[in-house]
């Protein structure tokens, strides 16, 4: 960069125009709270799209757990025999005992 009298064109530049200020378009800031009422709005739907999503995960994941857990409950137990069954074992046992 050129010196001129021991200032660079930059720092000449930056004190020429240091403090400069230029009013903003109108209309400028109706956009700008109006895009950011839309964000605001935006992010409180897609936090509230989030929280069901979440919810309904969080629901089905215990209704899978619950089911689970009933089935293996039920493979587990033992069959019980019927009342046909019972009496059957009762009578082959008084036949036994008879003879």
């Amino acid at each position: 960069m050129k010196k001129n009298n021991n200032i660079s064109f930059d720092e000449l530049i930056k004190n020429t125009f240091e403090g400069a200020q230029t009013p903003p378009p109108a209309g400028i800031w109706e956009g700008v709270s109006s895009q950011m009422a839309s964000s605001s709005s935006a992010s409180a739907i897609s936090s509230t799209f989030v929280k069901t999503i979440a919810g309904k995960f969080i629901v089905g994941s215990i209704v899978v757990a619950l089911t689970t857990f009933g089935l293996v409950k039920v493979l587990d137990t033992p069959d019980k025999p019927s009342k046909e069954d019972k009496s059957s074992v009762i009578n082959e046992q008084l036949e036994a005992i008879q003879k």
